[in-house]
């Protein structure tokens, strides 16, 4: 298989994965796809670094619901690889996250664009940083402890 195509599968589950985590409220397994990673947001606050503070920040913020977990859907869409080469890569991709509660229909509660780096290890690829640039807001009331 072509390596630039492993590069592209491999870094599109990255991104699945993430999106998978949040909405299942795992956040320690969130946190460990940045042991070696930052998240940042273009609404302000400091850089989030490494697997703990990114799962206590999660876990904080974030409400869950059991075994429904967040009882949100992210989609991600639009896919832009920048700069992929064997060692790093950017991708610039959309997002919309549907949230549905007894108390809720289902709605969309926020949309935006993410910024992901990637590096390259030895074997795998991993999250160097992801941007979230949050865009349209609506009711996350059901879905964060926090404002946006």
């Amino acid at each position: 298989m072509d390596a630039a195509f492993e590069s592209y599968i491999a870094i599109s589950a990255l991104i699945a994965r993430y999106t998978r985590l949040v909405d299942l409220a795992a956040y320690d397994e969130l946190g460990a796809m940045f042991e070696a990673g930052e998240i940042t947001a273009n609404r302000g606050g400091e850089p989030l670094r490494g697997a703990g503070a990114i799962a206590e920040f999660y876990g904080r913020t974030n409400k869950s619901y059991g075994d429904s977990g967040a009882s949100t859907l992210h989609i991600v869409t639009n896919l832009e690889f920048e700069e992929l080469t064997n060692a790093s890569a950017i991708v610039r991709s959309c997002f919309v996250v549907l949230q549905q509660r007894p108390e809720l229909p289902l709605q969309p509660i926020v949309c935006g664009r993410y910024v992901d780096r990637f590096t390259r290890g030895d074997r795998d690829w991993r999250y160097a940083v992801k941007h979230i640039e949050v865009g349209l807001v609506g009711d996350v009331s059901h879905h964060l402890n926090i404002s946006l």
